[in-house]
């Protein structure tokens, strides 16, 4: 990957993400562009397009309790835990989406 590739995907993912780099995953020595949450939310959003499991909608408060108790607490959670609660929220936010388009037409 060119440092110049690189640059532009950092800056196009600023706006949406706060990219640091202890919350981030790492290819060699390029940081991902976006954190290990917002990956996950990403990710989710992907596999909600091609899943249906309204049941996830019940997981969607995990991401936010994640994230809460963090910035309240000396609680530090885990790039892996981000990744997984953001993969569950991506996906329960796109089932909900779904779910409101089928009651609306």
């Amino acid at each position: 990957m060119s440092n110049k590739i690189w640059l532009k995907s950092m800056n196009v993912c600023a706006p949406t993400c706060h990219q640091r780099a202890d919350r981030s995953y790492f290819i060699g020595n390029y940081q991902l562009p976006v954190c290990a949450r917002c990956q996950g939310v990403y990710i989710g959003y992907l596999l909600g397009l091609f899943i249906y499991m309204p049941v996830l909608l019940v997981l969607l408060p995990l991401t936010y309790i994640d994230g809460f108790i963090q910035l309240k607490t000396e609680y530090n959670s885990t790039n892996s835990r981000r990744l997984i609660t953001g993969v569950i929220s991506g996906f329960a936010t796109i089932q909900l989406i779904k779910a409101l388009i089928h009651y609306i037409f």
